[in-house]
């Protein structure tokens, strides 16, 4: 997939303010993705799945945090239903 087609939700923390407009840091994805993956290795630890056989690798946790990123911010996106 092109970067240009993925929603990154905009910037997370943008600063419009002493000069520093245009400036805007990491997107919401990437603010959510990190979010997410503290999430994920957190409950790892938890689990005791640290270090074992069981653990996820490195690029199988980075995947699903992106996924959780992109499923919050295209939930953020959805019209609200009652």
């Amino acid at each position: 997939m092109n970067d240009s087609t993925i929603n990154d939700g905009g910037p997370a923390f943008p600063i419009t303010e002493y000069g520093l407009q245009g400036y805007n840091g990491m997107s919401l994805r990437a603010h959510f993705a990190g979010l997410a993956m503290k999430g994920i290795i957190e409950a790892c630890t938890n689990a005791n799945l640290h270090h074992s056989a069981q653990t996820p690798d490195a690029e199988l946790i980075a995947k699903w945090s992106v996924e959780q990123a992109d499923a919050l911010i295209a939930e953020l996106n959805s019209p609200t239903t009652p």
